[in-house]
């Protein structure tokens, strides 16, 4: 039914994607075969050699998983897992296979099989699911999944695994509700002072020098309780300048710990245990005043502004960054900045998104992060690059350009996945954002497909845990649909 070349028709992909070397093949291929072979023709044929049906897309699939090697060290698990991935993947695709009308992408298989197999590559998920997979290309999704160049790479990595059993159930439990983890439980000494100087001497771990593949590893909790506990000190400026002293990298951390985190901090706590975590706002200037560089370009190339957008989840915070640097022109960063006007000029005269509102798409999976991690896929349609940029503004809270998507047409309980963008409200307490999209019409009843939670229904099991959520009691209390 689809044209995508059979998985007989193809060639594996090398252990280690170069672009350069691919553009050598192909000048070498146009200049043997004399007057045969112009040099678009030959890389189309390398790209369909591998199963991509176009030479820009082996070029952008190379491009994200090179940035993606280098930012992301591999997941270390053991082999039996990864196997055990292997064939979920398998289950989930046949079982996908039988629907006429594909379910929302809950699980991120078909994102997944769409970012990393050549085949299927900028396809929707009925074209990937109209097909076959092999098993080599379901090796090949976890291996990509867990940051590895290929299924032999993280064989390698998971022969250096050593698994160490989990305390019961009921132990964990218990020490989870016992108290609240505070930088004083997870550091010795008697005062915040003692305590950050016995985290440095003790863990020579720490003045590792950090590289483009550790920029998302560590604990970025810890990181976050250290600099509070800093903040908290008489002079926060003697502290730091100790640490410099010993000669650990602080500029770097301040410079990752400014990204943000990859689950964005919740405002509000549980109701039965105190908020332990400085506001998101609060720590970016905190960061800022201890040197942080707002200008820093990530190693995966994106600035500290664009992960801002992304990763925060707080307008307030990302307002605090835009004091010091100016952003670049990029419909999805208009929307989480609140620029109407540059949003706005994405526009054609007649309504439709211009092409470099869709090409210039943000890299939800290079920026490793959690929330809007499924939004990442390659060749999407119009609605779904205008839901982009929807779901961006409603995580830092952009009323005017919810409201101006809107006018726009897209439809206000539109999601790809499980989730509307009322779920988002609820989970990261959007009081306003909630109010507006109910004004506008959302839907509280709504189901992306029959087995999945509504707002409503997601909103009544929040309210046990967040008895104090006033977004969950909005929802609960909303009218139902005509």
């Amino acid at each position: 039914m689809y044209n995508i070349i059979a998985a007989d028709n193809v060639r594996p992909l090398p252990p280690r994607p170069d672009i350069n070397w691919e553009r050598k093949r192909a000048r070498k291929l146009a200049r043997v075969s004399g007057e045969k072979l112009k040099l678009d023709e030959a890389r189309l044929l390398i790209a369909r050699g591998y199963g991509f049906d176009s030479w820009h897309k082996l070029e952008r699939y190379y491009a994200d998983w090179e940035l993606l090697r280098r930012t992301h060290s591999p997941t270390i698990g053991s082999l039996s897992q990864a196997e055990n991935q292997v064939q979920g993947i398998r289950l989930e695709f046949q079982n996908r296979q039988q629907f006429s009308v594909q379910p929302p992408d809950v699980s991120g298989r078909g994102t997944a099989l769409c970012r990393f197999v050549p085949r299927f590559y900028g396809r929707t998920d009925e074209e990937i699911f109209s097909s076959t997979l092999t098993v080599e290309e379901a090796q090949l999704v976890v291996a990509r999944g867990r940051h590895c160049d290929s299924w032999n790479a993280l064989m390698a990595t998971c022969a250096n695994y050593v698994e160490t059993p989990l305390p019961p159930l009921s132990f964990r439990l218990h020490r989870m509700q016992a108290k609240p983890v505070t930088f004083a439980s997870m550091t010795k000494g008697d005062t915040d002072e003692e305590r950050i100087i016995r985290l440095f001497t003790d863990n020579r771990c720490m003045f590792k020098p950090l590289s483009d593949r550790s920029m998302f590893s560590g604990s970025a909790f810890l990181w976050r309780f250290l600099i509070q506990a800093i903040a908290g000190l008489p002079d926060p400026q003697e502290m730091l300048q100790w640490i410099r002293s010993t000669g650990f990298d602080l500029q770097g951390h301040l410079n990752i710990l400014l990204l943000g985190d990859r689950i964005p901090i919740r405002e509000v706590s549980d109701g039965a245990r105190p908020r332990i975590m400085m506001p998101q706002p609060a720590m970016t200037r905190v960061l800022l005043d201890y040197g942080a560089n707002p200008e820093w370009i990530a190693p995966n190339k994106f600035s500290v502004l664009e992960h801002a957008v992304i990763r925060y989840g707080s307008g307030e915070a990302v307002d605090v960054l835009l004091d010091r640097v100016k952003p670049r022109k990029a419909f999805w960063i208009a929307a989480g900045i609140g620029d109407i006007d540059m949003l706005q000029s994405f526009f054609k005269a007649n309504g439709e998104l211009s092409q470099s509102a869709r090409r210039d798409r943000p890299r939800v999976s290079l920026m490793d992060t959690i929330p809007l991690g499924h939004i990442d896929r390659p060749c999407v349609s119009e609605t779904h690059v205008l839901w982009e940029a929807f779901i961006i503004a409603v995580m830092n809270s952009r009323l005017n350009v919810i409201a101006a998507l809107l006018d726009r047409g897209l439809p206000v309980d539109f999601t790809p996945f499980s989730h509307t963008a009322l779920h988002c409200c609820i989970e990261y307490h959007l009081h306003d954002v909630a109010h507006l999209l109910l004004t506008r019409g959302a839907n509280p009843d709504f189901r992306a497909w029959p087995d999945q939670p509504s707002p409503r229904e997601m909103a009544t099991s929040w309210l046990k845990h967040f008895p104090e959520s006033g977004t969950a009691g909005l929802i609960i209390n909303q009218k139902a649909a005509a």
